[in-house]
């Protein structure tokens, strides 16, 4: 019994371990820390922003992909790489401290050397306007984010 017992436990540990690259945060805190990169225009859906948090800047758009394709246990193709021009949005001010951030928000953690903010555009709402292929791109997104080695990746709900 004692057996059985140590092995549900350590199951459940690795299951919730297996999800602890991906946070999902409320959509308010991610527009804070969009408004400090000085966007007006609120949160892009779909879109992608990589923070390096020793240098404590954002990538730019190329050095996004040149990380994802050195980090990524996954081999992207050109059509992952097509579909993340897509997502990966240019930044208007990349040079934000993470002190900056702090004030705006208590729910993003600074403990890996790459931080990901990736919101898309939820399943049931492309499902109903016919976009089953954009479905399959951002879901290939987050196996490719979940893959990268340095990073953790930030996620919304309303």
């Amino acid at each position: 019994m004692k057996s059985i017992s140590l092995l549900v436990l350590l199951l459940g540990f690795s299951v919730q371990n297996a999800y602890a690259e991906k946070v999902t945060v409320n959509a308010k805190e991610l527009e804070r820390i969009y408004q400090l990169q000085e966007s007006k225009a609120g949160l892009s859906f779909p879109a992608l922003f990589i923070y390096d948090t020793q240098n404590q800047r954002y990538l730019t758009q190329q050095e996004v992909f040149n990380y994802l394709k050195i980090a990524t246990e996954i081999e992207l193709t050109e059509h992952d790489l097509s579909t993340l021009r897509h997502y990966i949005k240019p930044i208007i001010k990349p040079d934000v401290s993470i002190a900056q951030m702090k004030q705006v928000t208590k729910v993003i953690e600074f403990t890996q050397p790459y931080v990901a903010f990736y919101h898309d555009i939820d399943n049931d709402m492309l499902a109903s306007i016919g976009g089953d292929g954009h479905i399959a791109s951002q879901s290939k997104i987050m196996k490719i984010l979940q893959s990268a080695k340095n990073i953790q990746v930030y996620t919304y709900t309303d």
